[in-house]
């Protein structure tokens, strides 16, 4: 982080901290969301999901084997990539909370 040490204990207590915020934020997310939008977030799913299905039923056996490993790839790049992103801006904000009390006592 930075060039800040930090042990094992605090990065899981970091991790473990982020989760909980995005635990939090998505909670909000789904108690701020209109009825429209969860409407057309489920219209959405259900498209993809039938297209899913779709695919796999003309499929060969090998293809659909090839295309679920693919599909499941780009779903875990994709939170990996969300995951990273969020992580390392709540990371920065602890970080930059304390060099900002750290300069309050200079």
């Amino acid at each position: 982080m930075g060039g800040v040490s930090v042990d094992e204990l605090e990065q899981n207590f970091l991790n473990e901290l982020c989760n909980m915020r995005l635990q939090i934020a998505y909670q909000r997310f789904l108690k701020e969301r209109t009825a429209e939008e969860a409407d057309k977030e489920q219209e959405r799913d259900t498209h993809i999901e039938k297209l899913y299905n779709r695919l796999l039923e003309i499929c060969i056996e090998e293809g659909k084997e090839i295309f679920k490993e693919y599909a499941d790839e780009v779903a875990y790049r994709e939170s990996d990539q969300c995951d990273f992103y969020y992580l390392s801006g709540v990371k920065d904000g602890i970080l930059l909370q304390g060099i900002i009390k750290k300069l309050e006592q200079i």
